[in-house]
């Protein structure tokens, strides 16, 4: 199992647990304390689940970086 903790924006914490459950992908989300508008989370999953994991980030980065 792979666990990343990130201290992250808090509207992308959000964005990330919408995705998460709208596509029902194999990554585990916990979220913790909030400080000045981030939020650390913990991110896992499994080995074989890491190309989930990286197109979420991609479905995430794609509208900032076509800013």
């Amino acid at each position: 199992m792979i666990l990343k903790k990130k201290t992250i924006d808090s509207r992308l914490a959000r964005i990330m647990a919408e995705l998460i459950l709208e596509d029902n992908l194999p990554i585990h989300m916990e979220i913790g304390r909030a400080s000045g508008g981030n939020i650390d989370v913990l991110i896992s999953y499994e080995l074989e689940d890491e190309p989930a994991y990286l197109d979420l980030i991609d479905a995430i980065l794609e509208p900032i970086y076509s800013l």
